[in-house]
């Protein structure tokens, strides 16, 4: 089931986020893993990210990923439940 995300690209790290289901700060709640058949949690113990002055926490899992034509399996996924700052994301 395809669900349209908008995400953040972490040019410092390797991740890619986005809100869920889970983050009750968020304007949006784009991505609910369990809409999806091959999502795989990595550890349920939140992790937290700084960018700037914006903050945000969430659990990190892999999932098939499709931005435009390009399909990547099994790519680390930062799902937030908590986001502070970060414009666009948060509820005003």
């Amino acid at each position: 089931m395809s669900q349209p995300s908008i995400v953040v690209l972490d040019t410092g790290s390797n991740w890619l986020t986005t809100t869920s289901v889970f983050c009750g700060d968020c304007a949006t709640k784009a991505y609910d893993p369990r809409q999806s058949q091959g999502y795989q949690v990595h550890s349920y113990e939140l992790e937290h990210q700084v960018y700037g002055s914006a903050q945000l926490e969430g659990y990190v899992l892999s999932d098939v990923v499709c931005l435009e034509a390009l399909t990547v399996p099994k790519t680390s996924v930062k799902t937030a439940t908590k986001m502070d700052k970060l414009k666009g994301f948060v509820k005003k």
